[in-house]
C-alpha cells in the first residue's frame, strides 16, 4: 500500500491545536522533514497521521 492510498484524516485547524514539545532521533526528525517538504504537509500533520494510525491499530489489536 502506498501513502497516496491511505485516507488522510481531515487536519485540525492550526488554531486547534496544542503544542507538545518531543525528543526525537536527529535522522527520524530529518527524514520526517523530507517527508513533509514531498508531500507539501506540515510535519506535525505526519506525527498526528502517524499516531492516530498507531492508536487505532493497537486498539484493534486488543
Amino acid at each position: 500500500m502506498t501513502t497516496a492510498s491511505i485516507m488522510r484524516p481531515v487536519t485540525p485547524s492550526k488554531s486547534s491545536r496544542e503544542n507538545f514539545t518531543i525528543r526525537m532521533e536527529p535522522k527520524l526528525k530529518k527524514a520526517l522533514k523530507i517527508q513533509a517538504i514531498e508531500e507539501n504537509r506540515d510535519p506535525s500533520d505526519l506525527i498526528d497521521e502517524a499516531v492516530r494510525f498507531y492508536l487505532q491499530n493497537l486498539n484493534n489489536s486488543l
